[in-house]
C-alpha cells in the first residue's frame, strides 16, 4: 500500500485525536506555533 504524505498526515492526525483530548491538542497547537489564537 502506497500512501501519499497527505494521507499519512491525515492518519497521524486521527491517531492524535483518538489519544489526546481536544484541550491538549489546542495547547500543543499553540505551543508549537501552529495556531496563534483561539477563536
Amino acid at each position: 500500500m502506497n500512501l501519499s504524505i497527505q494521507d499519512e498526515f491525515h492518519l497521524f492526525a486521527k491517531e492524535l485525536q483518538r489519544y489526546l483530548s481536544s484541550h491538549i491538542l489546542q495547547q500543543l497547537a499553540q505551543v508549537t506555533g501552529f495556531v496563534k489564537r483561539k477563536s
